[in-house]
């Protein structure tokens, strides 16, 4: 009798759910070339710029996502201060977020703008310095509604994911944030 009740509940929940349900996904997270000098002479360059290409929906301007995606990547307390606008042709000393929504190809690629790119809800943001990348993320974010707080809230996360507080070469083993 448990089994049927508990099933029956499963279902209503993901049914009463509603676009909430949707849930962020990260598949990899490469920060190997990253340095948290990079980083800091970055933003000690002035605002560092996101450039977006393809929309996390139908309808959505890649010049509005990046805006709201600056936004986002400011409200994350990174580990030291720093300010980010959309790209409008100016780079912080050659350094920029670049974000490719759908499409395929590599960071290299997505650095460089060649990265085709699509109207949909998987990303690969870089941390790039002129061409070449210093960290990147892949992933698929849970909601591509750029005014909604979910959507933030994504771009929030990737960023301490994409600039983390320390060095690869003084994090070892030990993912993300550290170990406990």
């Amino acid at each position: 009798m448990r089994f049927p009740i508990l099933c029956l509940t499963a279902l209503w929940l993901t049914a009463t759910a509603g676009p909430a349900a949707a849930f962020d996904v990260v598949h990899y997270v490469d920060t190997s070339s990253y340095s948290t000098s990079d980083f800091g002479y970055a933003a000690a360059k002035g605002p560092v710029p996101v450039k977006v290409y393809g929309a996390p929906a139908s309808g959505v301007e890649p010049a509005a996502a990046a805006a709201k995606i600056a936004e986002a990547f400011a409200s994350a307390h990174l580990f030291q201060r720093a300010e980010f606008k959309a790209y409008d042709g100016e780079t912080a000393g050659g350094y920029f977020i670049a974000v490719r929504f759908g499409g395929r190809g590599g960071a290299a690629a997505v650095c460089k703008g060649a990265a085709p790119s699509a109207t949909e809800r998987t990303y690969l943001t870089v941390f790039c310095t002129n061409d070449r990348p210093l960290s990147y993320i892949s992933g698929r974010i849970g909601d591509g509604d750029i005014n909604g707080r979910a959507f933030r809230r994504s771009f929030a996360s990737l960023a301490l994911e994409l600039l983390p507080p320390t060095d690869a070469s003084t994090r070892g083993d030990c993912p993300r944030f550290g170990c406990n």
